[in-house]
C-alpha cells in the first residue's frame, strides 16, 4: 500500500490531520499531561504508517489507531511510573549526614534558585501562574484578577506548568534550558504546521 517514502508522508498527514485529535484525548486521558500525550500522538501516527500494510480489514482502521494510541500511552505511564520510582529510590539513598553540615536555610533557597531558573524556561503562560502561585503566594482568585483570567484557567495552568516542570526536573541533572525551548518550540510547531 504504502511504496515510498512521498506516500509516507502523504499517509502521516492524513493519519495525523484526521486523528490527532482523538489520539490526543486518549493519551492525555491516561497520561494527564500535556507533554507526553503528545509524544503519544507522534509516536501512534509513525506507527500506523509503518504497519498499515499488517491491518486486514481497512474498515478497523479507526478502532486499531485508537488501540495504537492506547497501547503507546499505558507504556508511557509505565514508563513515568518506573522513573518515579527510581528518583525516590536515589533520593533515599543520598548521604543526610553530609547534607546536615550545611545550614538548611541556605539548601531551601539553593533549591528555590534552581525551581526559579526552570520555571522560567516554561511557557510563559505557565511559567507566570506557577511564580505568582509558589514564589509570591497569590490564592487562585488574585492570579485569576492579576493576570485577567478565570479560576479555572488558573487551576489548568498552574496543573499543566507544575507537569511540564516535574518532566523538565526529571530529565537529567544537566539540564539544558536551550535545549528544553529548542525542543518544545520544534514540537509545537510541528504540530501547528500539520
Amino acid at each position: 500500500m504504502v511504496n515510498n517514502e512521498r506516500d509516507k508522508m502523504d499517509l502521516y498527514v492524513e493519519i495525523f490531520n484526521t486523528y490527532q485529535s482523538k489520539i490526543y484525548h486518549i493519551a492525555y486521558s491516561v497520561l494527564g499531561n500535556d507533554y507526553d500525550a503528545n509524544d503519544v500522538v507522534q509516536d501512534t501516527v509513525m506507527r500506523a504508517v509503518d504497519k498499515i500494510d499488517q491491518l486486514k480489514n481497512k474498515n478497523k482502521l479507526e478502532i486499531w489507531i485508537y488501540t495504537i494510541a492506547y497501547n503507546f500511552a499505558k507504556l508511557k505511564y509505565n514508563q513515568n511510573k518506573k522513573n518515579i520510582k527510581v528518583e525516590q529510590y536515589c533520593i533515599d539513598k543520598l548521604k543526610y549526614n553530609e547534607l546536615l553540615s550545611i545550614p538548611d536555610n541556605l539548601i531551601k533557597e539553593e533549591a528555590r534558585m534552581f525551581i526559579l531558573d526552570k520555571v522560567k524556561c516554561l511557557n510563559p503562560k505557565y511559567g507566570e501562574v506557577i511564580y505568582l502561585y509558589f514564589y509570591k503566594n497569590f490564592s487562585y482568585k488574585e492570579i485569576s484578577q492579576e493576570l485577567k483570567i478565570s479560576i479555572g484557567t488558573v487551576k489548568s495552568r498552574l496543573f499543566r506548568g507544575k507537569s511540564s516542570l516535574r518532566k523538565m526536573l526529571s530529565i537529567d541533572n544537566n539540564f539544558d534550558s536551550k535545549k528544553w525551548n529548542n525542543e518544545n518550540n520544534n514540537n509545537i510547531k510541528k504540530l501547528k504546521g500539520m
